[in-house]
């Protein structure tokens, strides 16, 4: 599903891209969706596009990008 959403938004500026992408899924999958997206990612990297790897730095998850949470909170994107 994620490459998909990546898909979706590629034909944009890569930042925004990652914007976009990153936005929508702090903002539409729960907590646990998010955190599969990091283990799988973890396990199969290739199995994702390059988009959802950078956009990976964005993306809301406390047990695996702890240290990004305060800064994506007070951007208004944290989940």
């Amino acid at each position: 599903m994620a490459n998909d959403i990546a898909r979706f938004h590629q034909s944009f500026p890569e930042d925004e891209a990652m914007q976009l992408v990153s936005e929508h899924i702090n903002k539409s999958w729960a907590p646990s969706m998010r955190e599969k997206l990091f283990e799988e990612f973890q396990e199969h990297p290739q199995d994702f596009s390059a988009l959802i790897a950078k956009s990976l730095l964005k993306i809301n998850c406390t047990k695996y990008n702890p240290v990004k949470t305060e800064i994506r909170d007070k951007q208004g994107t944290g989940g």
